[in-house]
Parts: C-alpha cells; structure tokens; sequence
C-alpha cells in the first residue's frame, strides 16, 4: 500500500473511532500530550502538514484503547455511607442528592487537576497540608480512610450526620475523636446543594486528619477543609449552571 492510499484509510478508520469517542476523551488526551509521547512511538513526520488533527486522532485512539478511559479507578468507585440523626425524610433527600453531585465531582477529571493544580504563596501547595503534596491529598480523598472510626482504605466517606439548631454563626462542626458531624439547620435549611456539598466536604476533611486555624485568616482559605469545599462548591456550580442552559435551549 502506498503513503496516499495508507493516509486515506486511515483517515476513514480516524473518521469512525471519532464518532464513537467523547469529546471529553478527546479533550483530556489533546490536553495531556507529554502522556502521547511518553508511551506513543510514532513517526509523525510520515505524514504531511495537513495531516496534523488525523494523526492526533490517530493517537487519541491509540491512547484509549492500551490505557482506558480517563476517569481513574478509585474515583469511579468512591462512595458515601451516611447515618442520619436528627433528620426529617424530606432533609435526608437534600443530603442524598448533595452525595450525588459530590460523586459526580470526584468522578470529575476537573476536580483531580484543580487539586494537583491548587497553589498557595505561588507554591503548588495547600496551606497546612501535614506535609503531604497535593497529590497526595487527592489521594487521601479517593482513599476515604478516616482517622477514626473505619480506618481502612475503603474508597467511601463512613460519618454520622446530626442536625441541630443554633442561632449562632457555626454552621457545622466536629471533634477529632468521633465520626459525627453537625450541621445547623438554621443554615442548612436555606443552604443550595453547592453549599451543603461545600459544609460536608470541608468537614470530612477533618476527619481525614486536616485542620485549620478557628480564627479568620486569609491564609485559612487556602487549608486543605475550606479549598476542597470550595473546589465542590464551585464545579457543582458550574454543573448546575450548564444544566439550565441545557433547558433553556431545549
């Protein structure tokens, strides 16, 4: 088979793998080129120019099929286990759907890069961080190893939820010693699902062993608790926008 007639069935096979594959795919191997090269030992150069997006494809397509989708395995397989205490069958619900878009974020290839992405002082670095780099934290979190109560590597967030009511600021806390977290119902009654996915998240941080100061800081926003809650809060946000954009335009 000549170059012409090699480049032409290609780009036909290219045409077709292209239709079957998502544009997430797409964009999250066009985004990871130095992945390509690492493992990918084509001769570009065979092709001409013009040839540039199919030979792309091309190794789009063979990056898929030897390495998988994207999503990484403990992402696809983390998981919450949740007590209620304290809950009414329509404030449960909240929770529940809360989880939902919790996994969906970490499920999320956009959530693991603003982790391993997240800077503090011009460091890519969270603020007390026990010493562990960010992709270590992010690793922590697929774990889903408290440091009480179910300790094992089991990829699942394992709390008591308790709600209670206050009229102080505190909108939830919890103690080192124990798996429960309370929330306060003057807060969560009003809160939208981004916030409640923040306030869980932060306080599940604590049980994965990270803390903050109990004063206000600017440095405290950038603490492992209040960044991975606020990272939640903000692709939740994201997600929920794009949804009513959707049908708007339907």
């Amino acid at each position: 088979m000549n170059k012409e007639s090699h480049v032409k069935e290609l780009r036909e096979n290219i045409r077709l793998v292209q239709f079957h594959i998502k544009n997430d795919q797409l964009k999250w191997f066009n985004q990871r080129p130095h992945l390509i090269k690492k493992n990918m030992k084509i001769k570009l150069n065979q092709f001409s120019k013009k040839d540039c997006g199919m030979r792309k494809s091309f190794l789009w397509l063979f990056f898929l099929i030897l390495f998988g989708s994207p999503k990484d395995i403990d992402a696809k397989e983390w998981d919450a286990n949740i007590n209620f205490i304290n809950f009414e069958n329509h404030e449960k619900e909240k929770i529940i759907e809360a989880i939902k878009l919790i996994k969906t974020v970490i499920q999320d290839h956009e959530f693991k890069r603003r982790v391993k992405n997240f800077n503090f002082q011009k460091k890519n670095s969270f603020h007390e961080n026990n010493g562990l780099s960010n992709e270590e934290i992010y690793q922590k979190i697929m774990n889903g190893a408290e440091k009480i109560g179910d300790e094992e590597v089991n990829h699942r967030m394992d709390v008591e939820l308790e709600l209670y009511e206050h009229p102080s600021k505190t909108i939830g806390y919890t103690y080192p010693d124990t798996k429960r977290i309370w929330i306060n119902r003057k807060y969560f009654k009003y809160y939208r699902l981004n916030q409640i996915a923040n306030n869980l998240m932060h306080e599940w941080m604590h049980k994965l062993g990270f803390n903050h100061d109990t004063k206000w800081s600017t440095e405290r926003e950038y603490t492992v608790p209040y960044a991975i809650g606020n990272i939640f809060e903000e692709i939740i946000s994201e997600k929920l926008s794009q949804r009513v954009r959707l049908k708007t335009l339907r």
